[in-house]
């Protein structure tokens, strides 16, 4: 996502004290529109016109989901979808799945009466499950906190690589829990682009979080 990108750019390149970042260029009207059309294109899809809301200001896509107050990013592009759980009330467990660069990655708002670790330990049987020859991953790792950040309200990551049709894969789950709401971030990337996938997956986990917080009454 467009953002993403800018948000890593600015993590991973040092600044000069006295050098003000380059700001984006500003998207365009018919940016803009695109990117709204295809934002109610996604929510026309899925039939959540009653859960979520096209914010869309700018060149990527972004719906928010009302109840938890997630913001759903995607570049505008095949294979964006919402997907909203048949199990529980309408609208407790909702995903978003997006394509950055190669990698996949899905973001869920899911409000079921379990905690982070609860959600934790069954994103990890998944992947025991789902992939073949899954071990921890050992490469090269980074992690997000925030200054002051108490432990409940901190994400938990575990990291992962398998075969999958025949590729080696990187396979990271990040979970975190805000006003009565499990966020949790899925990723799967190429295994040589480990460290790429893991900054993507703790941008949109902070991003996730950071929504949410803005959102809470």
């Amino acid at each position: 996502m467009r953002s993403l990108i800018l948000a890593a750019a600015l993590v991973l390149t040092p600044l000069a004290a006295s050098a003000a970042p380059a700001k984006p260029a500003a998207a365009s009207a018919a940016e803009i529109a695109r990117a709204r059309a295809e934002g109610d294109a996604i929510i026309a899809a899925a039939g959540v016109a009653d859960l979520f809301t096209n914010v869309t200001d700018g060149a990527a896509i972004e719906l928010r989901h009302n109840a938890s107050g997630l913001v759903c990013g995607f570049d505008p592009g095949p294979g964006n979808e919402i997907v909203v759980s048949p199990v529980g009330p309408r609208g407790d467990s909702v995903s978003c799945t997006s394509h950055p660069l190669d990698f996949e990655q899905t973001v869920f708002a899911i409000r079921d009466g379990l905690n982070r670790d609860m959600h934790m330990a069954s994103a990890v049987a998944a992947i025991q499950i789902v992939y073949a020859d899954v071990k921890p991953y050992r490469g090269r790792g980074m992690t997000m906190s925030r200054e002051g950040e108490a432990e409940a309200d901190r994400p938990v990551t575990q990291a992962f690589q398998a075969r999958d049709g025949g590729r080696d894969v990187f396979i990271l789950a990040s979970v975190a829990q805000r006003n009565g709401w499990v966020i949790k971030v899925h990723i799967t990337a190429p295994l040589d682009k480990a460290f790429e996938a893991q900054l993507f997956a703790g941008l949109a986990m902070r991003a996730a979080l950071m929504k949410i917080d803005e959102a809470k009454p």
